[in-house]
């Protein structure tokens, strides 16, 4: 028996590019076989994914890199597919989506902690720095749960102020579901996906710095974002 899923519901109206681009294609494949079953639900995928997530970071942490790469897109994978199962049976619920995102809150950090250790235990990176990459990341977690408190706020006052139209290319990659620049998602997989997979050594240590060092941006593109919006709807609403 097949089961007909509406694509436009299941996935995002806008995205992150290594979503759009690599797991949605998968996921809306496997989300017929699984709506059919009504024994798994959105929160019993979350759970599976936050122990796959668990075991990434034992993975990680035991030097078992390649595996722990593979295990950490598999989680992500599973993280994703919970929210479309949610959407396409209606079973979307605050519970669910706080208990996703303290999932990914611990996961991230946890392995980048890691893999930091590892690189620490291989005398390619400094114990003192093991957990530099964990703290940058959950200080973009604090920022992006900021950002989009500032942004519903402003959201009530500017609710009834029209959006001009979409520049050409914004308006394309709208038109695409795509976010208008790359984000956390893409660097987690390039930090704990990608170049745990293909790097080793000094050259995945580099690349963890350049992780962090992109967190950096993150938190201070999220710091302005939040001060324009706050500004913008202290300027509406007076």
């Amino acid at each position: 028996m097949s089961t007909t899923i509406d694509r436009a519901r299941a996935v995002k109206p806008i995205d992150c590019w290594w979503t759009v681009a690599v797991i949605d294609p998968a996921a809306v494949r496997v989300l017929p076989w699984i709506v059919r079953r009504r024994s798994i639900t959105p929160n019993r995928i979350t759970a599976i994914a936050f122990v796959v997530g668990g075991v990434s970071v034992g993975l990680f942490a035991a030097g078992h890199l390649v595996a722990g790469a593979i295990c950490y897109e598999a989680r992500f994978f599973l993280d994703c597919l919970d929210g479309k199962l949610a959407r396409v049976r209606g079973e979307s619920s605050p519970f669910g989506a706080a208990f996703d995102r303290l999932a990914d809150s611990l996961t991230v950090p946890a392995a980048y902690a890691a893999i930091g250790w590892t690189l620490a235990e291989r005398h390619v990176w400094s114990h003192t720095w093991v957990l530099a990459v964990a703290l940058m990341a959950a200080m973009v977690t604090v920022c992006e749960l900021s950002l989009e408190a500032a942004k519903t706020s402003a959201h009530h006052v500017a609710a009834a102020t029209p959006a001009g139209p979409a520049p050409g290319v914004v308006a394309w990659m709208r038109r695409h579901r795509l976010t208008l620049r790359p984000w956390t998602v893409e660097a987690e997989t390039v930090g704990l996906f990608l170049g745990p997979l293909v790097l080793s050594g000094a050259a995945l240590a580099d690349l963890q710095w350049a992780i962090a060092a992109v967190y950096v941006v993150f938190v201070a593109a999220d710091i302005a974002l939040m001060g324009r919006t706050l500004t913008s709807s202290a300027r509406i609403s007076s």
